[in-house]
Parts: C-alpha cells; structure tokens; sequence
C-alpha cells in the first residue's frame, strides 16, 4: 500500500459502502493530501462530512451509480486557476469480494490536461492494481473494449470478452495463440516497436490492423503498457478500439469536406467551419489573400482567435445565442492581419445540427467591410467638422457645449471673426482667404489646452468653448490671440495684416441653454465690432 500512498502522482482514495447513499473514506495518497489538502484524519470519516454540500451529492451520486451499474464510472471536471483551465478526470473502479459484492470503490483523479502524461499514469496505477487477482479481473472483465495479454515470447496469455466482437475467437480459442496471428505482417512489425517503446514509457496510440476469423482486416486503434511484477516486465497489456465506423464516418466526412473545400477554396470571402468546441476546423485559404496569415494557422485554434479585444464578448455571446436559439446571427468585429493592424469584417453564421437536433458545427462566411466602415467613418466625421480647417463644425460644437452646460464647471465663449475679412478676399482671392482662415484657427487651437473647443461656425466666424476659467482668465486669452495675430503673415501674401474682434460671455445661470448663452457672445463680438474692431467685449446686460 506504501507504493499507492507515496508512490503514485495521481490522487487516489478508497471509499466503503456502509448503506444506502452513505460512503467512508478507507485510503488516502500522498498525492490527495498535497493536491486536495486532505490527511488521514478523514480516513474513517463520511463523504458528506469532508466535502461541501453539493460537492459531496454530486460524488455521492457517482459512488450510487457505481454501486448500481457495478461498473467503472469516468466523469471530467473542469477548473479555473489564474486564467488557466485543468481538466481532471476521476475513475471510480469497484472493487468486489467472493459474492461478487462491490465492497470498495477505488477512486483515481488524474490531470488531463496534459494527456500523453495522464496516460502514463493510468498505465503505472493499472499496473499497480493488477497485483490482485480479482480487481485485476473485474477491470479487465468490464472494460468496453478488448483487451488482449501475452508474455514476452508473443503466446496471448488472457483476453477479455470484448474480443470476441473484434476478432470473432473466444477467449479460449485465443489463449495459447501467438499475437501475431491475429495480426498482419505490417501491424505485427509496428506492435514490436510499440512493446519496445512500452519499456522506456513511450506510450502513444498507434493505428493497426487486426484479421477477424473470417479473415476480414479489421482496423484498430492500440495502447499497450508493460505488466509490471516486483519491478519486472513479464508480459504485455494492450487495449483495443475498433475504428471500421470511425474511419467510415471519416471517410464519408472527407467526401462532404471536398465538396466543400471546392467551393471554399474558390471563395472571396472567408469561409470558418467551428466544432462543438468552438474551435476552427476549417479556414478557407482566403484567409490568406484577406488577413495575411495562412488558413492552417486558424485550424484547433479557439473562434475568437485574432479578434480584437474588444469584440470577443460580444462574439463569444452572439455565437453561444445562435446555437441555443438555433438561429443564424449577423456581427461586425474587427479582425488581426499580419501587416499588425485590424480590418473590419461582416460575419454571418449559420449553426448545423445532426438527426438527433444536436449541435454539430457552425458554418461563418466573413467579407471584408473595412472600405465601407471607412466611408462610413469618413462621412460621419465630415458631418461634424469643417472641410477647410478640419475643426469642429457649428454641430459638433453644439454637442460640446450641450454635455458642458449639464456639468457644474465654469464657462466662457469666446466668439470671433477676422475683421474686414471681405476685403482680403477681394484683394488677394479667394484661395488667399482661405489660407487666412487655416492660419487663422491654426493660431487659435495652438493656444488652447485639451479641454478647450474651438469651432468654425462658418465664413470667418469661429468660437471658444473653454472651461474652468475664471473671467479674467478669458480675458487674458483674449489678449494673448490679438498678440498672436500681430505676428507675421508673409508666408500666406505679402503687406498681409490680419486682426480679430472678439465677443466674451460667461455662463452665469445654473441651467442655462447652449442657444442663450451664444447669443450673448454675439452680443458681445458685435459690441467690439461697433467700438472700433481689433479688440474684445464682455457681455453684460446694460449693452
């Protein structure tokens, strides 16, 4: 027992039926008391008094149905830690006494998130419980695939009843044969590699082929381990699963894919095929002409793989709901391309399921919208900003001060417009005029911080939205844009001056309309223009 407690890496534990739904714990590993936290105080001790409530009905349930099936139960668990998901799989093995009685139940968790190691595993514990006679017997006897025995010299030592339905011989018939007669000359060269492979723990699966009695090649798939006795090899275990309705369902599947990749390798668009999963089993080779990266970098890879971060959610949520609903979706997501940057795609989805209405796998056909998503773009900005400076537009500015004027911060409009502005038009042209205007919100916005607006309302007429300044902050901005437009303006035409009148009002009532309170900035700007230009008014009610 030394070997089971400290030796193995899997946890194990033994439980006792002692009546109906209730079970004691017999045996702990080393293994359950690193991993599960678990000493040998509860050795002795009922299920339900170790595990919480509904942990403790959920394995019951499975002990139940162990004691009422008197076979092996094997179920999975899956469980999050630092964003990774284990899986563990659990196998309650019954143990029976001379009345055939099942009087333990030996519980094996393994991790199977690494599987060729979890294999491993399960190998060295049936080896371990193949020290005795009857549990070896009822493992063997049980299990729903055949199993066959032979020594080192190839004289098949024991099968189980599962033989029989793969090769036609009974166990009798079998015992005392050579393997190799079950098997063809090319299957019985690739199991003595396996058996030697078995000897330094390399075991995989491997595909062979077996002779059932009527002389039928029969292809299976095949595990084998050594069996191990005080250390030493006396003979070989081998497992095997009959693949003739697999490889047909593969076969006839293959027939549906080329159709299929006939037409998706002839497609514009992309063309995804997702498992139950929710991972891709097809990628068209558009993903090529389209993304940049080749389409069999996508196949295992989970759906949402190269879609933006910001769009999975409601990938992930959009999918989940077409198969529950059983109802084709339509989603705009942003997609990763090799070039490092993200393009915009239209994906329409169309979910399949088999005769018996159960989910089979998701048809995506994907195009690339980002042309469109552009235009869209490049329209909606347009509405909102000017298309000679590029500055916000009299909308736009709107919207500002509407969202300003629901806070509680301090305001200030600052209207302008650039005096006598007619006559550089019809002075230097209008291609002139429109240089002045450029230059003209250019200055502005480089005096400006980040929470400052300014906006061509039209013709030559701008504004200010500024916050948190106090009046006579504003007024020192004022002072510093007529400073500005002092400077040179050669660069645009030569004996060019430009100044600027300005109109000032400050929001003085809690709630007090965007309309309102630009009304009294023109007030404003128009008092400057009627008091000589070049220079800026406050708005005060005696104007």
């Amino acid at each position: 027992m030394n070997i089971l407690k400290y030796g193995i890496t899997d946890q194990i534990y033994v439980v006792r039926p002692i009546s109906d739904g209730q079970f004691v714990f017999e045996f702990l590993n080393d293994t359950v008391t690193k991993i599960a936290g678990f000493t040998d105080k509860v050795i002795g001790m009922e299920v339900r008094e170790v595990f919480p409530g509904e942990q403790a009905g959920n394995l019951v349930k499975k002990y139940q149905e162990v004691l009422d099936t008197k076979r092996a139960v094997i179920f999975r668990d899956g469980y999050d830690l630092d964003g990774t998901t284990f899986y563990y799989e659990s196998t309650l093995t019954p143990l029976f006494d001379d009345s055939n009685v099942i009087y333990l139940i030996v519980g094996v968790v393994k991790n199977v998130t690494a599987e060729q190691q979890a294999e491993l595993e399960l190998k060295e514990i049936w080896t371990e419980l193949n020290k005795s006679k009857k549990r070896y017997q009822s493992l063997f006897r049980d299990n729903p695939e055949a199993i066959i025995s032979f020594d080192l010299n190839g004289t098949i030592l024991n099968c189980n009843p599962e033989t029989k339905k793969l090769l036609g011989y009974t166990p009798v018939e079998l015992k005392g044969r050579e393997i190799m007669s079950v098997l063809d000359d090319d299957s019985f060269d690739e199991l003595k590699r396996m058996v030697n492979g078995a000897f330094y723990r390399k075991m995989k699966l491997h595909r062979l082929t077996v002779r059932h009695k009527n002389g039928n090649l029969v292809p299976v798939s095949v595990k084998v381990s050594p069996i191990m006795i005080n250390k030493q090899v006396e003979g070989i275990y081998t497992i095997f699963q009959d693949l003739s309705e697999q490889l047909e369902s593969e076969r006839r599947l293959y027939e549906s894919e080329e159709r299929f990749r006939v037409i998706a390798e002839n497609a514009n668009d992309l063309i995804t095929l997702l498992n139950h999963q929710g991972k891709i089993v097809y990628a068209s080779p558009s993903y090529r002409r389209i993304v940049g990266f080749d389409e069999q970098e996508y196949v295992n890879k989970i759906f949402l793989y190269h879609i933006h971060p910001d769009d999975r959610e409601d990938f992930n949520q959009i999918v989940t709901s077409s198969i529950q609903e059983r109802k084709p979706f339509t989603i705009e997501t942003r997609h990763f391309t090799n070039s490092g940057t993200y393009i915009w795609l239209e994906s329409k989805g169309t979910p399949v399921f088999n005769e018996n209405h159960q989910f089979k796998h998701m048809v995506v056909l994907s195009r690339d919208i980002t042309v469109q998503k552009d235009y869209h773009e490049k329209l909606k900005y347009d509405a909102m900003h000017d298309h000679l400076t590029g500055l916000p537009n009299r909308r736009l500015f709107q919207v500002h001060l509407a969202e300003a004027l629901n806070s509680n911060a301090d305001l200030g409009l600052l209207m302008l417009d650039i005096d006598d502005f007619k006559s550089v038009n019809d002075t230097y042209g209008h291609d002139i005029g429109d240089a002045v205007i450029v230059e003209f919100g250019h200055r502005i916005q480089s005096l400006l911080t980040n929470k400052d607006i300014i906006a061509r309302l039209g013709g030559d007429e701008f504004i200010i939205l500024v916050a948190d300044k106090s009046l006579h902050g504003l007024e020192q901005l004022a002072e510093q844009i007529k400073a500005h437009m002092e400077h040179g303006w050669h660069q645009i035409a030569e004996n060019l001056k430009v100044t600027t009148s300005i109109g000032i009002a400050m929001k003085q009532k809690r709630y007090e309309s965007s309309f309102a309170l630009m009304k009294k900035a023109d007030l404003a700007l128009y008092a400057t223009k009627k008091g000589g230009k070049d220079g800026y008014h406050i708005y005060s009610k005696e104007r």
